[in-house]
């Protein structure tokens, strides 16, 4: 809802709700959270230590995006995503309140509202066809996944700490959090931003490459589809192998709390395994840095099996990009200065195989083929991969921090590689890699110094590419989208030629989808026209939709079409565990399982409501029936919310029945429509 209907909202909660009583309510919802028999988040997130935390780095970004940054180029926080939030920012305090906290989060409500707590999936493109999944979440569930990051931070701050003493391994992500006592240490922009990182990465990785090169070989291993293989479950068994038990204790680090985090990303996953991926997500990047930690040591614990043959060796990682540097001993009989073939062949039929099969065993990742070896001493494999670290993500926006040339010269090169890309096919340019040049260059239009120069000097050469000539093709734009819109940004009529094209298309896939939101990025969300363009696209109308209107808290949180105030009425912690079974199995597109805890819900929720239950046991499906139609059910919902209970018996998961069969999804979101109906009639 808007910022005055959630005012509207507080102002009639407190009118109706007495100091005393809203006190003696709190201390009955903590006590709810903190039983075991029915599990719930609040078993051991913290209001003040996580909650506040993940809402706390959530306002911080968005501090960054409305703050004049000097790097400007770097718009790190300019997405759709942060846009999205910073409609909200006003309404945030709302979510500052320890009762939305308790009545919401804590006592896993937020399960059933499916319009407040959503993650919505679409795809972007990777380099040449490749895609990659990414999320968007409302702005409630993005802080609730913050929250859960800031509690593992918390739980693994003493392990990593050590772990940071290991003098063979450096590593980073796209962020540095620091959990200070209590709280988030904020301080600075660095905490939340990959810059800083990635450059010393890439610097750590260039001093390895350059200096005592002899005998020395760098493995590259590339982990497949890593993000979306991630296993929550071998996460938390390692960590609780790890962690000291007091530490455990102290955080209700327990079953119960394994149990909820599992269910919790297979939610944010909709029902299957991984992390999600999404812009500015610090909380994603940490994890998956924290899951990759026990695979250093697992490389550092089979290298030295190898101490015979390795004289030295460095695991160099940002995120899931790792290398393993690795010295091998001078042979006896081996030529001065030269390791002879056959003997690395052999050490490496051996090593990488073992390396291979750990990362498996241990953490269920799996190596793809553009795992590499690059022996240092050969001067072709040398460049091979310091090139490499040029090539970047599309997502990291970086220029080469080495290269010391002139903003002019930056700016011929930028041009000439314009050139090149206008001649090339577009098929050949998708399907292989692009052979006109160090495309990278291109990245150097990010460098602020070039963007000035290029306003006051080259507009005339970047129209004779763009518009003069036979004009661009701007599919090409796909080549490296945001580096190029920002030159294409720098004139006028190049811009409008470019939305004209944009315009142009009729059914956008990813890669088009990734242009209009690219441009849109670069141009502060102003283009109205190509937002309603996005919207008539099918996998993004929903998150377009979420972005107009805005909405914190919707009037329809989501619990079937229920007000919010009506849906907060269904607080039971055994209906809310029915609840959310339901949306998990729901996910998982297991309806005979979805319609089992369907019935159980609408059947604890009768039994909540019926003034004339006075046991619970005996509460059966006929005193069900008797209090639909004391309550004036209409019939069509009475009649199938009966039926309802002799479905259930008749599942495969219900009883031993010959005649039993699966619920269909038609079948289960008949049976669930008029459940929505009939509790319209039950909640006051």
């Amino acid at each position: 809802m808007s910022q005055t209907n959630d005012a509207k909202k507080d102002d009639k909660k407190k009118k109706d709700v007495t100091p005393d009583d809203d006190k003696q309510r709190k201390e009955e919802l903590e006590n709810n959270v903190r039983k075991d028999d029915v599990p719930q988040l609040g078993h051991f997130l913290d209001f003040h230590r996580h909650w506040l935390q993940g809402l706390e780095l959530l306002k911080y970004q968005l501090h960054q995006l409305k703050e004049p940054i000097k790097s400007k180029p770097y718009r790190h926080f300019n997405t759709l995503e942060m846009r999205y939030y910073a409609k909200l920012e006003q309404s945030l305090p709302n979510l500052e309140e320890e009762n939305y906290f308790l009545t919401t989060i804590a006592n896993n409500r937020f399960y059933g509202l499916s319009r407040e707590f959503t993650v919505v999936p679409y795809t972007i493109p990777k380099s040449h066809l490749g895609l990659r999944k990414y999320k968007f979440m409302t702005c409630p569930m993005r802080i609730l996944y913050y929250a859960i990051g800031v509690y593992l931070l918390e739980l693994t701050k003493e392990y990593l700490q050590d772990y940071k003493c290991h003098k063979q391994i450096d590593s980073w992500y796209g962020g540095d959090l620091i959990f200070e006592g209590k709280k988030l240490d904020l301080r600075s922009t660095n905490r939340i931003h990959y810059k800083s990182r990635y450059k010393t990465y890439r610097r750590r990785m260039r001093r390895e490459i350059r200096h005592n090169t002899e005998r020395k070989v760098v493995i590259r291993l590339d982990i497949e589809n890593y993000f979306d293989e991630l296993s929550i479950p071998r996460l938390l068994d390692l960590l609780q192998e790890r962690i000291k038990p007091s530490i455990q204790r102290e955080m209700y680090y327990d079953e119960t709390t394994q149990s909820q985090l599992v269910s919790f990303f297979e939610f944010v996953a909709g029902g299957t395994s991984g992390i999600p991926q999404q812009n500015n997500d610090v909380i994603s990047s940490f994890i998956g840095h924290l899951f990759l930690v026990f695979g250093d040591s697992f490389i550092n614990d089979i290298l030295h099996q190898y101490s015979d043959s390795v004289e030295s060796y460095s695991i160099i990682r940002y995120v899931d990009d790792i290398n393993v540097s690795i010295t091998f001993k001078k042979q006896p009989g081996e030529l001065r200065g030269k390791q002879s073939p056959l003997s690395l062949r052999d050490k490496f039929n051996a090593f990488v195989p073992h390396i291979s099969d750990s990362l498996y065993e241990t953490l269920g990742l799996r190596l793809n083929p553009k795992t590499r070896i690059y022996r240092l001493s050969e001067k072709n494999d040398r460049i091979a991969l310091e090139r490499s670290l040029k090539k970047v993500s599309q997502e990291i926006q970086i220029p080469d921090d080495e290269n010391q040339e002139s903003s002019d010269k930056k700016i011929r090169k930028i041009l000439n590689e314009l050139r090149k890309l206008k001649r090339s096919p577009v098929a050949p340019y998708f399907l292989i890699p692009p052979k006109f040049g160090d495309e990278e260059v291109l990245k150097e239009a990010y460098d602020n110094d070039v963007q000035t120069r290029l306003v006051e000097s080259y507009k005339g050469h970047l129209r004779r590419i763009f518009i003069a000539r036979g004009g661009f093709d701007f599919q090409l734009v796909n080549a490296d989208p945001t580096p190029i819109i920002i030159l294409i940004l720098v004139c006028d009529d190049v811009k409008v030629k470019f939305e004209q094209f944009l315009f142009s298309k009729t059914e956008l896939t990813s890669r088009d989808i990734s242009l209009v939101l690219s441009y849109l990025c670069q141009t502060g969300f102003t283009k109205l026209p190509l937002i309603a363009l996005l919207k008539r696209c099918p996998q993004m109308t929903e998150i377009i939709k979420i972005f107009e209107e805005g909405e914190l808290s919707p009037e329809l949180p989501g619990y079937y079409e229920l007000t919010d105030e009506r849906a907060s009425i269904v607080d039971q912690p055994n209906v809310i565990e029915q609840i959310r079974l339901r949306v998990l199995a729901e996910q998982k597109e297991d309806f005979s399982v979805a319609l089992n805890h369907l019935l159980n819900e609408i059947h604890a929720i009768c039994g909540e409501f019926d003034d004339k239950s006075n046991n619970a046991r005996r509460y059966d499906a006929g005193r069900v029936s008797v209090f639909l139609k004391r309550k004036r059910i209409p019939h069509e919902t009475y009649t199938q919310v009966r039926n309802l209970f002799d479905r259930r018996n008749k599942t495969l998961v219900s009883h031993a029945d010959p005649i039993a069969w699966a619920v269909t999804k038609d079948e289960y979101e008949g049976y669930r429509f008029h459940v929505g109906e009939c509790l319209k009639h039950i909640l006051p």
